[in-house]
């Protein structure tokens, strides 16, 4: 059986793309046109803006063709990197995703195990989907909304009686405002890969605890039936993996 499994394994890999093979897939092939016709539009057009990376856009320029703008090579990268803020700019990048990673990832997991530890069905479920709908509201939108809560003058301020400056570029407290903002709209969408793969726990436990218990009670039977002579594997044609 192993032999003719690798005999038609061979036989798929040197199968060459012929036009039986093409005709007879046609409808599937034609399924996959509008697909294939997105995926260029969309995904590959596109990639051409990179090019304004290399050349000089200015107000100007900007509305012009890309084969019309001057071409620069990598001063704008140089200019990036010699540029005053881009030390503290990249500080703040590295720092905000790192505790943005830790951060959110551990609200979700705690937020699916609280879910998970849930009885009454209905509020979590009612939870579950209020939870995750933020992830599907555009980030201008959320920013409007940050902007009015955290900004000087907000919703924030006007309970603590004072400006905390929450959403300064020179305050410290703005990564905590970032990180915040995004845990709060991404934590319902992450819990919901920990929720499912917490949904087998159960399972798993319970075999780890029939694994326990188990195992000393059959290395017991095994000790005795090899002082008397026997073997548990006689009991059956196949060979026990505990023997």
């Amino acid at each position: 059986m192993g032999s003719m499994a690798k005999e038609k394994m061979k036989k798929k890999k040197g199968q060459k793309i012929a036009p039986a093979i093409l005709w007879k897939q046609r409808w599937l092939l034609v399924m996959s046109v509008p697909f294939v016709i997105w995926l260029i539009i969309f995904k590959y057009i596109p990639l051409w803006g990179w090019t304004m990376a290399f050349q000089e856009v200015k107000p100007a320029t900007f509305a012009l063709p890309i084969w019309e703008r001057t071409w620069v090579g990598f001063k704008n990268f140089t200019d990036a990197f010699k540029d005053r803020l881009f030390t503290q700019t990249l500080i703040n990048t590295l720092g905000v995703s790192f505790l943005d990673i830790a951060v959110g990832t551990i609200a979700a997991i705690a937020f699916a195990v609280l879910l998970n530890e849930m009885f009454f069905m209905k509020f979590k479920k009612v939870t579950q989907t209020i939870s995750y709908l933020p992830h599907f509201v555009s980030w201008v939108i959320i920013a409007s909304i940050a902007k009015n809560i955290f900004n000087d003058g907000g919703v924030v301020d006007s309970i603590f009686g004072k400006n905390l400056h929450l959403m300064s570029s020179n305050s410290p407290l703005i990564w905590v405002t970032i990180i915040l903002i995004n845990c709060w709209k991404e934590v319902g969408w992450n819990a919901i890969i920990y929720l499912s793969a917490s949904v087998g726990v159960h399972i798993v436990r319970r075999q780890v605890l029939i694994l326990v218990f188990t195992r000393p009670l059959i290395w017991t039977v095994q000790a005795v039936c090899r002082r008397s002579g026997t073997s548990l594997c006689r009991v059956s044609d196949r060979p026990s993996s505990y023997c």
